[in-house]
């Protein structure tokens, strides 16, 4: 299988070519992965994704409203891309918190740890 190289523009690039955008990205929203790498954006992309779909679905259930699976796959593609290709993004705590346990287990969407 062919893997497909991804090209993301982070936007301003320094006098070294390294660009600010992703660096910024880097210290502040990426997270360590359990293998102890830091996430890529791709990773990022899915963790909120992933975690924003999560609760949308609890919530409805355990409301008692409607939800469909089918069509919650495709927003959350149209989600996904959105994001991935920066048209959109969540405020910077909700990418550097959303899909990880704080919110998905401890239910703190302030990002902050409850004491």
């Amino acid at each position: 299988m062919q893997m497909l190289q991804v090209i993301l523009s982070f936007g301003y690039a320094d006098a070294a070519g390294n660009s600010v955008g992703e660096i910024t990205f880097l210290r502040t929203y990426s997270r360590i992965k359990e293998n102890g790498t830091k996430e890529t954006w791709v990773d990022v992309c899915e963790r909120v994704i992933n975690g924003m779909y999560s609760l949308q679905k609890e919530h409805c259930k355990k409301n008692r409203l409607p939800w469909n699976d089918i069509k919650a796959q495709a927003s959350a593609k149209e989600a996904f891309d959105r994001l991935f290709n920066l048209k959109w993004t969540p405020p910077g705590r909700g990418l550097w918190v959303m899909g990880t346990p704080l919110v998905m287990v401890q239910r703190n969407s302030a990002g902050a740890p409850l004491w």
